[in-house]
């Protein structure tokens, strides 16, 4: 049988084994406090948001791969721009670089968000497909994160249809040589 947990019921796992993990296992203390204290993720002014995807059907609509807002702030990555299967970064202040990759092919596929500074740039497996150095959307704590799925106006939405893996945040900016190298080495 499949087992589900809901984020409630992770929050309440991780505070539950916390004090055991910090004694045994102190590498994933981290993981599970941020777990634990409900993934508040500071968006400064240099970041990267990366995720492994894997659709087999056909986008209808908007699908989220990862959001991260704060109801007035947003930044994700999703599929379906322009009602078609093409992945897309997009955030508050106009933002929306887009790939012409369709991605709804079974094969798993390495998405990349970064910020640095003014600069916006967004990578499909390993390679470049647009940048925009315009980037106005204020640095703000994400306190709605969604995997999967988008918060609109405090209502769930824009669900994904196909598989995530492997979602990181880093609070720098990755290079492209670096992001190249991540997608070389697939997925785990």
């Amino acid at each position: 049988s499949d087992l589900e947990l809901t984020w409630q019921g992770a929050q309440i796992q991780s505070r539950k084994y916390l004090p055991f993990a910090d004694e045994r296992y102190p590498q994933y203390v981290v993981e599970m406090r941020g777990v634990a204290e409900g993934a508040n993720v500071p968006f400064e002014t240099i970041w990267t948001i990366e995720a492994w995807i894997n659709k087999t059907v056909s986008t209808i609509g908007m699908e989220s791969v990862s959001d991260f807002n704060d109801n007035t702030n947003q930044c994700s990555i999703r599929v379906g721009e322009a009602g078609m299967d093409l992945p897309s970064f997009n955030c508050t202040g106009d933002l929306s670089i887009g790939s012409a990759i369709t991605i709804s092919d079974g094969v798993w596929h390495h998405l990349v968000a970064v910020r640095n500074g003014s600069g916006a740039f967004f990578y499909v497996d390993g390679t470049l497909a647009g940048t925009d150095n315009s980037f106005t959307t204020s640095a703000f704590t994400s306190t709605n994160t969604r995997i999967g799925r988008q918060l609109i106006n405090f209502i769930p939405g824009n669900a994904f249809n196909g598989m995530i893996d492997e979602v990181r945040v880093y609070n720098r900016s990755l290079r492209g040589e670096h992001i190249k190298g991540i997608y070389g080495e697939g997925i785990a």
